[in-house]
């Protein structure tokens, strides 16, 4: 085994069918039995044929192609086991649909902190064992509610449970279907993976008995335990920022605790823009800087305590202080992704040093692959696995094993701006087709907001939180003003962010091969092909209507209306959907993921049939973030509060369309037209809209 590394092919042949499995249709649970014996029958060949190559070798390069390929049988059969495994229960655990609108009183147990949303509570809850099964039919065990405050005067929310404790209330539940849309959010794979059956909502009519605690918060085991502290200090950071004085609050409780539910929409926006999004989550680097700063405190004092370097080493003292340290630094951020992907490579570096063994950094990396993924199958798809594991292995391929003659003046900065291109280079083909987007402001943003984000605020809102003090966190809060005017400034430039078509899985891959050709040592031939190859996802087109005819999409919005007409080389949107609040608006959620996935940032034409919330709710937002070149409209479109996905600070809105009245007997020539415009006596849209749908 000593001719490759065993722990990459393992690695990489889990994440492939991890990722293979997710996009499967849903099978059967007869099907999934079958399916695992194949996988066993196929690991079992596969050990079968590892071991054979390793006893009778004939050629070395027949040997490692071979145990790489074994390797990489292995760690796929394995992931399909125990994805598998972990899917059976999930599919049998569902809502029966006999359940769906029928008021049931449950005994519910609150599994994390409640989440504050529009004036009511959104909340992940435990059903009572014995109540699961019901005169109409299953109750699945995990469940999220919601709950709207009663009154058309919503300025508190008088209910405030907590984690840990158990109520029981009236609910009405539905089975976990969201709607479908080209580009958007895949909201039905996030609750499978959270293991979500049903989806509820608290009955608050004045006929039906309130919610009632029947039993205190008591922490079963770990996990409720950490949840527990975790609320507390959500409490403390709310009581000392609150949202009327702190204007980053939010941000500084990502920072302290990993959660961003508190960070408004339009902060997302300018986060989004300038490529900065990691940096307000317990990332990977917070975890490490905490490690590294706590190892490096520990090897200056440990060798001066007179006695200590004898019984222990400073080196395995820091690893044993620091390690513990980290972890519960990971589990108080909330236990995501990229932390666990740090502790996991953190541990296996601890055992690797008190062994006085040096083991490779590519090791490590594959090591804490294949423990995430057996943890969780589903992270493999989520976007904060694949960017942390692809940033560090870009990181560790384009930095390991490889020494600079030259003497360097500014060693610092330019390995800061080496780390800023790699990152760029190395993640542009993940970040594309993840989001549809590509960030150029993301390196200037980053090479700023990393070090001040990570060395100045951090540091004061893990004080302020740790300690119960209250002046950390307003300086904390206090720290961020100046940089996010610079973001905000970032974000304001037209060329911040840049729509990109949704690729075909070749183009994608194409692009990724060409980001490890450009980051290859010097010397290698055709680095500058790689450039190339990485940028081909943004010269992709999307497939267009033939010339004289045209294509109609009616998005998926629920409870209104929102059509889109499609040329050859002109665009038609036909209402925008509703928007009752930040989170609940179907121009952020629907319109515009749909317009950035076929690489657009602009309408030719809007069109809002009235002023009713259903159909024109979600123009204000699309108004805001798109370049509408005429809008049609007999009413002003609403508009949104000034908290309510409002621009960035200093920016002003793309649209420069100012609304003009819809007449009965206009049309739209938008190809071969002499001049492009409305009038005429051409057929009105109705009757094409018919036409096209029957």
């Amino acid at each position: 085994m000593s001719l490759l590394p065993p722990l990459p092919p393992l690695a990489l042949g889990a994440l492939l069918a991890a990722f293979a499995i997710d996009q499967l249709p849903s099978l059967h649970p007869e099907q999934l039995v079958a399916a695992q014996c194949a996988c066993a029958v196929f690991a079992s060949l596969s050990l079968l044929g590892l071991l054979c190559r390793k006893l009778w070798p004939r050629r070395r390069k027949t040997l490692f192609v071979s145990v790489w390929l074994c390797l990489l049988a292995c760690g796929a059969s394995w992931m399909a086991l125990v994805t598998l495994q972990a899917a059976l229960p999930r599919l049998a655990d569902r809502l029966s649909p006999g359940c769906e609108g029928v008021p049931l009183n449950l005994d519910v147990r609150l599994l994390e902190m409640p989440t504050v949303k529009d004036q009511g509570l959104r909340m992940l809850v435990e059903v009572a064992e014995m109540q699961q099964n019901q005169p109409c039919g299953h109750i699945p065990r995990q469940i999220s509610l919601g709950w709207q405050a009663p009154g058309e005067n919503q300025t508190a929310v008088p209910w405030q449970p907590l984690s840990g404790e158990v109520w029981r209330i009236a609910v009405t539940l539905k089975r976990p279907i969201a709607p479908l849309n080209f580009g958007g959010f895949d909201v039905e794979r996030y609750w499978f993976s959270r293991n979500i059956g049903a989806l509820g909502s608290v009955i608050t009519r004045s006929d039906a008995p309130h919610p009632k605690k029947t039993s205190a918060a008591a922490p079963r085991n770990l996990n409720e335990f950490i949840e527990g502290l975790r609320e507390k200090i959500a409490t403390h950071l709310q009581r000392s920022l609150p949202a009327k004085k702190a204007q980053y609050g939010g941000i500084v409780k990502g920072l302290a605790i990993g959660d961003q539910k508190g960070i408004t929409p339009a902060q997302w926006r300018v986060l989004t823009q300038t490529g900065t999004s990691h940096l307000v989550s317990i990332s990977g680097m917070h975890v490490t800087l905490l490690a590294s700063a706590l190892a490096a405190l520990i090897l200056k004092v440990w060798p001066r305590i007179k006695g200590l370097s004898l019984k222990l080493s400073a080196a395995k003292a820091a690893v044993l202080i620091a390690l513990p340290v980290s972890c519960i630094y990971a589990l108080l951020a909330g236990w995501g992704v990229p932390a666990q992907r740090t502790v996991w490579m953190l541990l296996a570096s601890a055992v690797c040093t008190l062994m006085s063994k040096r083991p490779r950094p590519l090791d490590i990396l594959a090591l804490a692959c294949l423990v995430t993924l057996t943890a969780d199958p589903w992270a493999a798809t989520t976007p904060g696995f694949l960017l942390s594991f692809g940033a560090v292995g870009m990181l560790l391929y384009s930095s390991v094993g490889r020494k600079s003659h030259k003497k360097q003046r500014f060693k610092g900065l330019s390995a800061l701006l080496r780390a800023q291109w790699v990152v760029l280079v190395g993640l542009m083909p993940l970040s594309m087709a993840l989001f549809g987007q590509q960030s150029w402001a993301g390196p200037v943003a980053n090479a700023v907001a990393i070090p001040w984000m990570s060395f100045v605020v951090t540091p004061l809102a893990l004080c302020g939180s740790l300690t119960g003090l209250e002046f950390p966190l307003v300086w904390a809060n206090a720290c961020i003003e100046p940089l996010w005017r610079f973001l905000c400034l970032l974000a304001s430039q037209p060329w911040a962010l840049q729509p990109v078509a949704q690729a075909p899985w070749w183009v994608t891959g194409i692009s990724l091969v060409g980001a490890f050709l450009a980051l290859s040592p010097n010397g290698v031939p055709g680095k500058w092909l790689g450039v190339a190859c990485v940028c081909l996802p943004l010269l992709w087109q999307p497939e267009k209507p033939a010339h004289g005819t045209f294509w109609m999409e009616i998005l998926d919005i629920g409870q209104g209306n929102s059509i889109a007409i499609r040329t050859r080389n002109h665009w038609m949107l036909v209402d925008t959907g509703s928007a009752t609040s930040p989170e609940n608006d179907n121009g952020l959620r629907v319109v515009l993921p749909w317009l950035w996935r076929h690489g657009r940032n602009a309408l030719d034409v809007l069109l809002l049939s009235h002023a009713d919330n259903d159909h024109a709710g979600g123009a204000a937002t699309v108004l805001s973030y798109a370049h509408v070149k005429k809008l049609l409209s007999n009413d002003p479109p609403p508009q949104p509060p000034k908290s309510f996905n409002a621009p960035p600070q200093g920016e002003t809105s793309p649209a420069s369309a100012q609304p003009s009245p819809c007449l009965a007997g206009m049309h739209w020539r938008p190809e071969g037209a002499a001049k492009y415009g409305f009038g005429g006596t051409a057929p009105r849209f109705k009757n094409l809209f018919i036409q096209r749908i029957h």
